[in-house]
């Protein structure tokens, strides 16, 4: 029952990561057409990198 639980938790981590990960995502394109910077697209990929390797 522990390791149920536990697996729950696990998948419900996934799903808010993956909420959070597309959130960023659409932060970062709309950051990314507003101002067509090279820096903060930059900053923005160094982030999402950041956050994926949070993540695993």
């Amino acid at each position: 029952i522990v390791g149920v639980r536990r697996f729950r938790c696990f998948c419900c981590g996934i799903k808010r990561s993956l909420r959070i990960g597309a959130g960023y995502s659409s932060i970062g394109l709309t950051i990314y057409l507003n101002n067509r910077n090279v820096v903060a697209w930059w900053a923005y990929r160094k982030a999402l990198h950041i956050f994926v390797r949070a993540i695993t």
